[in-house]
């Protein structure tokens, strides 16, 4: 019984050893990657584990960072495939955000969060006058500024 219940213990750190290793090379993983939905798992199980809710804005305000990064990758990568998934995932942590502070009247994250989704329609409206003008997935950064838009208005003032 000492034996299985030892044996047991080692394979589990050894699968948590292996499952952290692919976690952290998964950090930076592009949209396009196939370690990308590892990442979004880790990011979900680090969401699950902030109590409060200043601390779960907190962290989809970095999650919504790292959402605006992907679509700068994908922009600058010409990979405009991947646009609509990658803005929809984007407008999606945008609208949690703002629902977490909504809810929850997060004046200071408020406040904090309508200066960078204005910042983040500005540098929008800058990719999609840039985007090459025969593609159709333009109109999903476009999308994107329109919700950016709408989650501003529902923010507490």
């Amino acid at each position: 019984m000492k034996k299985i219940l030892i044996t047991l213990i080692l394979n589990a750190v050894i699968t948590l050893s292996i499952l952290s290793i692919f976690i952290f090379f998964a950090q930076n993983a592009h949209p396009t990657s196939s370690l990308y939905n590892l990442k979004r798992v880790a990011e979900h199980l680090t969401l699950a584990t902030r109590l409060t809710p200043i601390s779960k804005a907190e962290y989809q305000i970095i999650l919504l960072e790292k959402r605006f990064q992907e679509i700068e990758q994908v922009f600058k990568s010409r990979d405009f495939k991947h646009l609509l998934v990658t803005s929809l995932r984007y407008s999606t942590t945008a609208g949690e955000l703002a629902e977490i502070i909504r809810s929850n009247s997060l004046t200071e994250q408020s406040n904090r969060t309508k200066i960078i989704f204005a910042r983040h329609t500005k540098r929008l409206t800058v990719l999609r006058q840039n985007t090459p003008k025969k593609i159709i997935e333009e109109k999903f950064l476009q999308d994107s500024i329109n919700y950016l838009n709408t989650y501003t208005q529902q923010l507490p003032k």
